[in-house]
């Protein structure tokens, strides 16, 4: 029922009218100047005013129902005789509806139909907006996640920073990722909140506790009370140092690949167990706990590799090859942009042929300094062959790429090179850009028309940047 706060109220309203506002969904609430009439901001009921029985209790009380909340509809009943005073005169200027003293019943009940409507649309609005601001935080986690991503190769470090702003979203009081180990077909804790300690041999059997069900199902499990479920195990779903209540335990899939379990323990400052809202919501995220990890499979499988030219010490195509496949692969998911820079220097084989191949290899070393400067620490550059070099982009569209561009080919053409071996040369080099998903949605596409718009540049001008398909 829609509460109805009364004030300045004649004799004998209640037990007139009790009966037809309560049949009609409406509870009457008479405000008696005592102790307030116990509205709360939640409430949100309509206001109404009698004038002839408003004095300055009334005033006052209608002034604090205000106060928690401006936005209340009033409906103003007009006495014969027009009290004076500051409360009143406010109450009839904010009425949404002004009934005269002799109302009939029709008129009441279409005004509060009408405010309660209103309060209505008002609460829809506060919802869509509390809506637009949790999907604003959770956006705003997303992209950050993105720079934690690419901030360190580090695992354990890149996880820990992850939960630690999931936790933040659902308020959890701690966590733990356990990853799997396919070789045995168990879980191994490869982090938790405070370090690992002891705890990082630990190792749990798929079905075991509730992230071990988690984890053999491959669906989330939400625990509100642990102490009424089977699968929960002390010795599993425990983080030393904590007792745990509640537990939210979710697989962390990569297409049908099991890769771990994420689990939350415990809503924070003692408050109940984690809600279906909060289930939602790192389901929502935990593709980033994802992506992490195999990012940090790639590295781990990488290290025996070699992934950096040996001349540059830039990443190699190796290296480049599969870097832009994650980096699409997270555009994609999360709505973001990727861009790719393919950058030839013009003229480069005049240096070979007038210096020799030892000044030109001492020259290509210069210049990826000189882009190493000039980009982002997010950036990733590679030497594609020869005097070619890439650039990966992430979280970046085609106006950022060719600012980007633009910037190191003027950073190239003002540049004087091999001053160390006593020679002033000029260099410049020709751009080209394509950019995800503007241009192309697979690597293979992006890669190739990103090199095709550096030729136009090589072919018409040199020393300048073109953007695939630009005129």
């Amino acid at each position: 029922m829609r509460k109805v706060l009364v004030f300045g109220c004649v004799a004998g309203f209640a037990g007139v009218y009790g009966d037809f506002f309560t049949r009609h969904g409406f509870e009457l609430d008479i405000y008696s100047g005592v102790g307030g009439a116990g509205h709360k901001r939640t409430d949100a009921p309509i206001l109404l005013v009698f004038s002839d029985g408003f004095g300055p209790a009334e005033e006052k009380g209608f002034a604090e129902a205000l106060t928690l909340d401006r936005r209340l509809p009033v409906i103003y009943v007009a006495g014969g005789e027009r009290l004076k005073g500051k409360g009143l005169k406010s109450a009839e200027r904010k009425a949404r509806y002004v009934l005269p003293s002799d109302f009939m019943k029709k008129d009441m009940l279409n005004a509060l139909k009408g405010c309660s409507e209103v309060l209505l649309l008002r609460e829809e609005v506060d919802r869509l907006a509390g809506d637009v601001r949790s999907k604003s935080d959770e956006l705003s986690v997303v992209l950050e996640i993105g720079r934690v991503l690419t901030s360190s190769l580090e695992l354990s470090k890149v996880l820990a920073k992850i939960m630690e702003r999931i936790r933040g979203m659902v308020k959890a009081e701690t966590w733990s990722v356990l990853l799997m180990d396919e070789r045995n077909s168990d879980l191994v804790l490869e982090v938790v909140k405070g370090g690992l300690g002891d705890l990082r041999k630990k190792r749990i059997k798929l079905g075991e506790g509730i992230a071990g069900w988690a984890a053999e199902e491959m669906q989330a499990r939400l625990v509100p009370d642990v102490t009424a479920e089977g699968h929960f195990r002390k010795n599993v779903d425990s983080v030393r140092g904590t007792a745990t209540r509640s537990v939210m335990a979710v697989p962390i899939m990569s297409k049908d690949r099991l890769l771990g379990v994420m689990e939350m323990i415990n809503k924070d400052g003692g408050a109940a167990g984690f809600s279906q809202a909060d289930l939602q919501l790192v389901s929502r995220l935990v593709d980033q706990t994802a992506i992490a990890i195999e990012r940090g499979e790639m590295y781990k499988r990488m290290a025996d590799l070699v992934i950096t030219d040996d001349l540059t010490k830039l990443f190699n195509m190796r290296y480049l090859d599969r870097t832009l496949e994650v980096e699409i692969e997270r555009a994609m998911r999360y709505n973001l942009s990727c861009s790719l820079i393919f950058m030839d220097i013009d003229f480069f084989k005049k240096v070979n042929d007038s210096y020799g191949h030892l000044v030109g290899s001492k020259l290509l070393v210069e210049v990826s300094q000189l882009l190493l400067r000039g980009l982002r620490r997010v950036d990733i550059v590679a030497r594609y062959g020869g005097d070619e070099f890439v650039l990966v982009l992430p979280q970046t569209d085609v106006d950022a790429a060719k600012a980007i561009a633009e910037r190191l080919r003027r950073s190239m053409e003002k540049h004087i090179f091999m001053k160390s071996e006593n020679l002033s040369l000029k260099l410049t080099a020709s751009f080209g850009i394509a950019s995800y998903p503007d241009h192309a949605d697979t690597k293979e596409d992006l890669m190739r028309l990103a090199d095709e718009a550096m030729y136009q540049v090589k072919y018409h001008t040199r020393n300048a940047v073109y953007v695939v398909g630009s005129k």
